[in-house]
């Protein structure tokens, strides 16, 4: 008999359409904001300063991404399973290293890539590469367990939620610092409010087949 918790989980098909309509609409919230950007930010320095700040942002995101791709080969559905305890560790140890990382290039770089107000800017870079990394986590764990909503859900969160603030900012007239942490904030929000919907799904229902050390070299 399986186990009621290793028995949730979604339909391939119906997944895959789900994640594939998720990521669409993802990538159309993305473009809408850039085309959107140069239109409402009359301002040169401002513009510039914005649109480096999101490309700094996605380029960090995406030698991120590892994290999700091993965190998902690693993850094996268990009824019984510590993975989470495990996981935890690793988002707060990387989450740290992370920061660090993200710090230190702004340092390093300086206004080549966070023109502008760069300490603001710096936050806004650790918030969003920090809030991406729990995303990833989360997101690694869902695919891990062939929970397939959970992951289109995550991903229009995030796209939505980011599509709010974000246009809002830019209509109201918000300063480019501001407008940094509204492109930020999105990863982290939309990582916590998918627990708060799935955590019934994931929470003690899975194990890792590789140890912390392991897990850490793998992902880097």
């Amino acid at each position: 008999t399986i186990p009621p918790r290793m028995a949730q989980t979604d339909s391939s098909g119906s997944g895959l359409r789900a994640v594939l309509f998720a990521t669409a609409v993802a990538g159309v919230v993305g473009y809408a904001i850039q085309l959107l950007a140069p239109a409402l930010l009359t301002d040169d320095a401002a513009y510039v300063a914005f649109s480096v700040f999101w490309s700094a942002l996605y380029l960090g995101g995406a030698a991120i991404s590892g994290v999700q791709q091993e965190i998902g080969r690693a993850t094996h559905p268990d009824p019984a399973g510590s993975g989470g305890r495990e996981l935890l560790i690793f988002l707060l140890s990387a989450g740290l290293a992370v920061a660090v990382a993200a710090v230190a290039v702004s340092l390093i770089l300086g206004g080549a890539i966070l023109p502008g107000s760069r300490g603001a800017l710096t936050v806004a870079l650790v918030v969003g590469l920090v809030g991406y990394l729990a995303t990833s986590v989360l997101t690694g764990v869902f695919y891990g367990l062939h929970v397939w909503r959970a992951v289109a859900f995550s991903v229009i969160a995030d796209a939505l939620i980011r599509a709010a603030l974000v246009i809002s900012g830019l209509l109201l007239g918000w300063d480019v610092a501001v407008l940094a942490l509204m492109v930020a904030i999105p990863f982290g929000m939309a990582a916590t409010l998918s627990w708060l919907v799935f955590r019934g799904r994931v929470k003690g229902a899975f194990r890792l087949d590789v140890g912390l050390r392991r897990l850490v070299a793998q992902v880097s």
